[in-house]
């Protein structure tokens, strides 16, 4: 029975090892190492991680006091491990079990004698209780195998990957016993290539011409990092440089006056200048009033000086010396009267000249905080690639996305806050839309939109400066260059897209970045369809977190 039960034993740390190994990131593994006490089963590690491993296997219960003397073992072996890992395979109690599912919260007075240490690597620990069933180690091991011909392209039926899940862990029993350190992709291209030649009447390769691809940089790759693509920094926009040199020159033609009466002294008892400050005033107009700023507006001013062109203005900067205003009484709240001064050729202009920088400092402020917002989002460069030998047509993709994944589109984009910078963006394409897409190369074409580039009319206004013109520009632009269509199913957010026409050995971008906000990895799954072939295409796109 012993031997029997031997033989059970070497049989589960083999399908172990085969199910962790297609399941877990790694970059190396090694069975049965050659270590100094001979306490460690596998290792996987990584830049990152190492992690250490045994598997036990009995017909009796496994104690607690038991599986802490084998984490020693496996301490002792390797002192430098990230994690310490015991497969446990059969029966334990229900106290036993409790006991290393909540490890992290034991105090060390819950570890025996001689085996305290442990409680310093408490969080290092991970202890797994699988069933004494072969049957459903091997039902987990055909679902990573599934996993697995994914990636490659490859189905089968499920007799057959029964029978190659048999040969796999005969496979990593010959591997176990050179005892040696292998590459992921060695481990894999080994297992793949032992596959094929073995099974070739079992598995069919689907003959998929097109394909889907990050594309950054003349690279072409499956898993993309969030730290790979950004929009460009706003002090790379011409805009942004032509508003900051305006700002500059007009800071220091303001600063250049110097009158001999000063303004600011001259504020009210609760530091705030009387003019327009009442809806009555605005109203009722206002007749020679001393033009003075109240204290928000310089400690606004101030503030955005500092931040945007780098200068705070002295006191001086908001003085017009004994300059007034007035303003004529209003018909209505829509229709406001124009503002009249009075005073000096030096004092008229330059408040003409304050109020300019003013109103030009807030419209530069509201697009570094539109720009701020966007530099928040993944963008998501894809390309598709038709790598076979004849022109595909009328080709639709749909790439599913988890729910968890915030996507953006026309609808949910974010708006510039102010009414020029909206049609500063609306105006010229280089500031914005250009940036977020894709652009020709030698490699990838530019995707083509089959819809004309949208006209615009505006309508003049009844009331004045109509900003729902151009915010309906605006998204009409977003609708545009988003040329997808967005919708959910019970277990995907789904963007699809569709391209007339792509020729054999060329790519095509998509037709813009897709913005997205996810704090964690997630696979983006893709599905393609095209006229001229029947079978329906899939894959897996990796989507990492870069911190």
């Amino acid at each position: 029975m012993n031997g029997q039960y031997g033989i059970k034993g070497y049989l589960y740390q083999s399908m172990i090892a085969v199910l962790n190994s297609l399941g877990k990131k790694w970059d190396h593994i090694i069975v049965e190492p050659n270590t100094e006490f001979d306490k460690v089963d596998i290792i996987w590690s990584s830049d990152e991680v190492l992690e250490v491993c045994q598997v036990k296997s009995s017909i009796n219960n496994f104690s607690k006091n038991e599986i802490l003397g084998w984490l020693e073992n496996l301490r002792r072996d390797i002192k430098n491990a990230n994690s310490y890992s015991i497969l446990m395979i059969g029966n334990s109690s229900a106290t036993t079990k409790t006991f290393f599912n909540s490890i992290g919260l034991q105090g060390p007075e819950n570890f025996p004698l001689g085996l305290q240490t442990l409680f310093e690597i408490k969080n290092k620990i991970n202890v797994v209780f699988e069933p004494d069933n072969i049957n459903t180690l091997e039902n987990a091991l055909i679902a990573e195998l599934d996993k697995f011909f994914h990636t490659l392209e490859i189905s089968a039926d499920y007799p057959s990957k029964k029978l190659i899940v048999g040969g796999m862990v005969n496979q990593i029993t010959k591997i176990s016993a050179q005892g040696k350190k292998m590459e992921r992709q060695e481990f894999e291209q080994h297992l793949l290539e032992w596959i094929t030649y073995n099974y070739s009447y079992q598995i069919t390769r689907k003959s998929s011409a097109l394909k889907l691809s990050f594309y950054l940089e003349n690279i072409l790759d499956k898993t993309f990092e969030t730290n790979k693509l950004s929009l460009p920094k706003i002090n790379q926009l011409q805009l942004y440089k032509i508003k900051i040199g305006h700002l500059k020159k007009l800071f220091k033609e303001i600063s250049d006056y110097n009158f001999e009466s000063k303004s600011y002294e001259k504020l009210d008892r609760f530091g705030f200048n009387r003019i327009g400050s009442h809806l009555n005033d605005e109203l009722n107009g206002y007749e020679n009033q001393q033009v003075i700023e109240s204290e928000w507006n310089i400690n606004y001013v101030s503030n955005l000086c500092q931040l945007i062109i780098g200068k705070k203005p002295e006191r001086e900067f908001f003085n017009f010396g004994n300059l007034k205003e007035s303003k004529s009484k209003a018909i209505n709240i829509l229709y406001s009267s124009k503002k009249t001064h009075n005073g000096t050729d030096l004092e008229m202009e330059k408040k003409k000249l304050y109020d300019k920088f003013y109103w030009e400092l807030f419209e530069t402020n509201k697009l570094i905080l539109f720009w701020k917002k966007l530099s928040k989002f993944s963008i998501i460069p894809i390309i598709v690639e038709n790598m076979g030998d004849q022109f595909e047509e009328a080709i639709k993709v749909q790439l599913l996305f988890p729910k968890s994944v915030k996507i953006y589109k026309s609808k949910n984009f974010p708006i510039p806050k102010q009414n020029q910078i909206l049609s500063d963006i609306n105006e010229d394409t280089k500031l914005f839309f250009d940036i977020i897409r894709h652009k020709k190369s030698r490699q990838v074409s530019e995707y083509k939109s089959k819809y004309n580039y949208p006209q615009f009319f505006e309508i003049p206004s009844l009331f004045g400066s109509d900003n729902s013109q151009k915010l309906m520009k605006y998204r009409r632009l977003l609708d545009y260059y988003f040329d997808y269509e967005f919708y959910e199913d019970l277990e995907y957010k789904i963007v699809e897209s569709c391209f007339e026409g792509l020729n054999n050995k060329e790519s095509i971008s998509f037709p813009s970045y897709l913005f997205v906000i996810s704090n964690q990895d997630f696979e983006i799954r893709y599905k393609i369809t095209c006229k001229n072939n029947s079978n329906q295409i899939t894959g897996i796109l990796n989507y990492k977190v870069c911190n």
